[in-house]
């Protein structure tokens, strides 16, 4: 139980980070926390294509080449609404 989407994703981190997970990717655009959080935490943060500003649409290409690029044991943090 946790106070709020941000005190969740805050105590999911940490136990991540206990168990062994150093790199943690966010989209691009993401939440202004999400950053903060992961960098509190300890992870160190890189980003993965989402959006596609020009065709305003998912950049599907660009998130699937980003991920399948992330070093194993990577942490992927997705949201689909708010």
């Amino acid at each position: 139980q946790s106070l709020s989407g941000t005190g969740a994703i805050r105590i999911g981190l940490d136990f991540l980070y206990r168990n062994g997970f150093r790199t943690a990717y966010v989209s691009s655009p993401t939440w202004g926390n999400h950053d903060s959080i992961l960098q509190t935490v300890g992870f160190e943060v890189r980003k993965y294509r989402y959006w596609n500003k020009d065709k305003l649409t998912l950049d599907i290409d660009g998130l699937i080449a980003d991920l399948e690029a992330a070093p194993k044991k990577s942490v992927i943090l997705l949201h689909a609404c708010a």
